[in-house]
C-alpha cells in the first residue's frame, strides 16, 4: 500500500533554511512502519511542487494532510487538485485546529471537500488502524478506529475518543530510525518533542483542549538520544523544543544539558527556542543557566489584569516571583522577554497599556505583542465565547503564507493563507485597537529592537516609564487632529 503523508508549507517565497522538520508527519510514518512493516511504502513531503510530482509518477493509496492555521488553505488547494487525480484514495487530515463543534466540523468539512476524515487529537494509533479499515474494503464504518470525524450527508459523524496514556510508550522516534534524515540534511529547522500536551486551559489557546489537558511524555532516554542524533546531522543554526511548558518536569534539566552539549560538541544550534512553564522558577533558571546565550526565556503573561486572567482561565505567577524571576535570569546574564495578547476577553485599552506598564516596571528585555486569533479549537472561537464578549472580528492574511505551485500537467495552483482576529469587544473598540497597533509598533521598534533602549532606560532610571514616553511621541507625531507637531520629551 502506497502511503503519502504532507506537512504542506508555502516554499514559494522561502528556503528550506526557514522550514521545520515534519516531526508530526514522522512520527505517524514511524508507527505505521511499526505496525505494518514491509506492507506500506510512506513517503514524507514539505514542499507542495514535490508532493505534486510524485503523485503524477506514482499514485498513492492513501493522502494524508497535516492541518493547521498557517496551511489550511495550502491543503484545500492542493487536496482538491489531489482528488480530481485519484478518485478512489483515502484523504485524511488532522492536526489541533479543529472545533469541537458539530456545525464548525460541518463547515471544515464542506470547505474541504476532497476529505473522507478528519483524525481528531493523536493520530498515530487511528491513522495505522485506517490503513487495515481502507485495505479491508472501507465499507464497515462501525470498523472505524476512535478519534475519526467524517461528513454523511449534512450530518457530522464519529467514532468516538481513544483514552489518553501519561508515558507514551507505544510510538517509536521517526529520527532514530532515519525517516527524517532527507530533511535535516536539506537545512531545516530541527523540533523536538519530549512531551505532549499542556495541563492547562488557557481560552486563547487549542493545546490544552486538544490534549484533554493531560501532560504525556516520551521516556526521557529517547529525547537525549534524539538531540545526539540530531546534532550529528544538522547544521541549522536554530532548534525548536515544541514542548508547551519547558521545565515542568525535573528530568527537563537533563535535556536542557543533552541540548548543550549538542552545540558544545558540534557548534550548532546557535539558538534553542524553547517556552518555559511558569510554575516552576528554580528549575526554570537552571534550564536557563546551562543554555545560556543560546535560549531567550520567554515568560509570557497575556495579561496582568486579575478578572482578564479570570477570563481566559489563566493563572499567571504571582508579581513578586516574577520580579525575582527577572532579576536572577538577569544575574546569570540572559536577557528576557515576556508576550501580551489583545484584546483578551474583558480586557481595556486601559487595562492592557497597564499591563505594558508593569512589565517595563520588572525590566523584561523584550515585550512583544500579538493580536489574538481565533483559532479553530481554542474556546474563544466557540459561538457562545464569541456572543458572550461581542467579538466582531476582521481578517488578514498572514505574512509569507502565500504561493503559486506548478502541477506536472502545467497547472498552477494559486493560494494564499489568512486569520481572523476580533477587531471590537464589548470593551475595546476597533479605534483602541488600531491605536494599539500604533503603540506596540513603537515598542517593538524603540525597545525591542534597542534602536531608543539607551535613552529610555536612561529616563526609566530616572522615573519614567517608557510607556509613557511612547505615548507621547504618538501624541505628538499622530494626534487626533491629524496635525503634526515637534517632539518635546523634556
Amino acid at each position: 500500500m502506497v502511503i503519502y503523508l504532507a506537512d504542506l508549507a508555502h516554499t514559494h517565497s522561502v528556503n528550506n533554511a526557514s522550514l521545520t522538520v515534519p516531526l508530526n508527519i514522522g512520527y505517524i510514518k514511524a508507527y505505521a512502519m511499526a505496525a505494518h512493516g514491509e506492507s506500506v511504502d510512506i513517503s514524507l513531503f514539505k514542499h507542495p511542487e514535490e508532493l505534486l510530482a510524485r503523485v503524477e509518477e506514482r499514485k498513492p493509496d492513501i493522502v494524508g494532510l497535516a492541518n493547521y492555521g498557517w496551511n489550511a488553505n495550502l491543503n484545500r488547494a492542493i487536496g482538491t487538485y489531489l482528488r480530481q487525480c485519484l478518485p478512489e484514495a483515502l484523504f485524511v487530515a488532522g492536526g489541533p485546529n479543529i472545533d469541537p463543534d458539530p456545525e464548525r466540523r460541518m463547515n471544515f468539512l464542506k470547505q474541504h471537500g476532497y476529505l473522507d476524515f478528519l483524525v481528531i487529537d493523536g493520530g498515530e494509533e487511528t491513522f495505522s488502524e485506517l490503513i487495515d479499515w481502507h485495505r479491508n474494503g472501507r465499507r464497515d464504518f462501525g470498523a472505524l478506529p476512535s478519534n475519526l470525524v467524517w461528513r454523511n450527508g449534512e450530518t457530522i459523524c464519529d467514532s468516538g475518543e481513544r483514552t489518553l496514556t501519561k508515558v507514551i510508550e507505544n510510538i517509536p522516534s521517526p529520527y532514530l530510525a532515519g525517516y527524517l534524515d532527507d530533511f535535516l540534511e536539506a537545512g531545516m529547522v530541527p523540533l523536538f518533542e519530549t512531551n505532549r500536551g499542556c495541563p492547562f486551559q488557557c481560552t486563547f489557546c487549542a493545546w490544552g483542549s486538544a490534549s484533554k489537558n493531560l501532560l504525556r511524555r516520551f521516556h526521557q532516554d529517547i529525547s537525549i538520544a534524539e538531540i545526539e542524533y540530531v546534532g550529528a546531522r544538522s547544521q541549522s543554526l536554530n532548534w525548536i523544543v515544541c514542548d508547551a511548558n519547558f521545565g515542568i518536569l525535573t528530568r527537563d534539566v537533563e535535556i536542557a544539558k543533552a541540548i548543550r552539549c549538542a552545540k558544545d560538541r558540534y557548534n550548532a544550534p546557535q539558538k534553542c527556542h524553547i517556552w518555559l512553564a511558569k510554575n516552576v522558577t528554580e528549575r526554570n533558571l537552571q534550564i536557563g543557566e546551562i543554555l545560556g546565550d543560546m535560549a531567550v526565556p520567554v515568560m509570557a503573561v497575556q495579561s496582568l489584569n486579575d478578572q482578564v486572567l479570570k477570563n481566559i482561565k489563566r493563572g499567571n505567577i504571582s508579581t513578586e516571583t516574577y520580579v525575582e524571576y527577572q532579576k536572577k535570569f538577569h544575574s546569570i546574564g540572559s536577557a528576557t522577554s515576556s508576550d501580551v495578547i489583545v484584546p483578551l476577553p474583558g480586557e481595556t485599552l486601559d487595562t492592557h497599556i497597564e499591563t505594558l506598564h508593569k512589565l517595563f516596571d520588572f525590566d523584561v528585555d523584550g515585550v512583544y505583542s500579538y493580536n489574538m486569533r481565533l483559532l479553530a479549537g481554542a474556546e474563544t472561537n466557540a459561538t457562545d465565547t464569541r456572543q458572550k464578549y461581542g467579538f466582531r472580528s476582521r481578517y488578514r492574511l498572514i505574512h509569507g503564507d502565500a504561493g503559486a505551485y506548478l502541477a506536472p500537467n502545467g497547472t498552477i495552483i494559486r493560494c494564499f493563507e489568512y486569520e481572523e482576529s476580533p477587531r471590537e469587544t464589548t470593551t475595546m473598540s476597533e479605534t483602541e485597537l488600531f491605536y494599539l497597533r500604533k503603540l506596540h509598533f513603537i515598542v517593538d521598534f524603540f525597545w525591542n529592537t534597542n534602536v531608543y533602549k539607551p535613552l529610555l532606560k536612561v529616563l526609566k532610571a530616572h522615573g519614567i516609564n517608557p510607556i509613557d514616553v511612547m505615548k507621547r511621541f504618538i501624541a505628538y507625531t499622530a494626534p487626533s487632529d491629524g496635525t503634526q507637531k515637534n517632539l518635546r520629551l523634556s
